[in-house]
């Protein structure tokens, strides 16, 4: 699952700009909210498209239950009717324009 979030580290994200030429890269942080529906409609389904779904479905249907149980006691605070709005930082990457350029 890690993989998916293998360039979170802003420092090594400027590095391997950096190292492909783009000396002047800015690298900044962006905070969003995520709308998701509720965690019943939405762990497995998600977990089945990441490097965990041999795992997940592996597990039998009552452990498979507990993991969605505990993650929606997790995200409790984030729900509501309609689903939840997870915080969610990303990492914004841009190489600025020449001074002289458009």
């Amino acid at each position: 699952m890690r993989d998916s979030f293998a360039l979170g580290d802003p420092e090594e994200l400027r590095s391997l700009l950096r190292d492909a030429g783009f000396a002047e890269a800015v690298v900044r942080p962006l905070l969003k909210l995520l709308q998701l529906p509720r965690p019943g409609d939405f762990v497995l389904q998600h977990l089945a498209g990441t490097s965990l779904a041999p795992t997940v479905k592996a597990l039998n249907t009552e452990t498979r239950a507990a993991l969605v149980a505990d993650v929606d006691c997790g995200v409790r605070a984030y729900q509501d009717r309609a689903g939840m709005a997870l915080p969610f930082e990303i990492r914004l990457a841009y190489w600025p324009p020449a001074p002289d350029g458009p």
